[in-house]
């Protein structure tokens, strides 16, 4: 089992520059992106503002990775222009996984929280990336 927590790099600013009804549209192009690859191994959901988690179940670390950073790089091939980001002038977007065997003393909320912790290493490191690592706290590199 994998949890996915993923947002949209420098959302803040996009909203400063843009405006909000604007930033619904970037929020909504992301979410169709994840419609996309919604099936009856991953869940996706609108997490709260400009996050989003994904839950993906009955998939190695392999195939979660390579679904993960496609997502990136189709957020990336966008294009969509975003003056208010620093590293870049376009729209990208953050991925922390925690991926695992569960067990009985390890709850949703647990992989939800190590998700966050991956994505919070991920957006310290360098953004539009992909960070993913188990629920003891190893990362996982590929």
């Amino acid at each position: 089992m994998s949890y996915e927590i993923l947002d949209i790099d420098y959302f803040k600013q996009y909203n400063d520059e843009y405006g909000h009804q604007a930033g619904d549209e970037c929020v909504k192009t992301i979410a169709g992106l994840l419609a996309d690859i919604q099936n009856e191994n991953i869940f996706c959901a609108r997490y709260g503002g400009d996050e989003f988690v994904v839950i993906y179940v009955g998939l190695g670390t392999d195939e979660v990775y390579a679904i993960a950073e496609g997502l990136r790089r189709k957020v990336y091939d966008l294009n969509m222009s975003h003056s208010g980001a620093q590293e870049r002038s376009i729209v990208t977007i953050s991925q922390g996984i925690c991926s695992d065997i569960p067990t009985d003393d390890c709850k949703d909320r647990d992989f939800l929280h190590a998700a966050d912790e991956y994505l919070y290493i991920v957006k310290k490191r360098s953004k539009n990336a992909v960070c993913m690592g188990n629920i003891k706290g190893e990362e996982i590199h590929y």
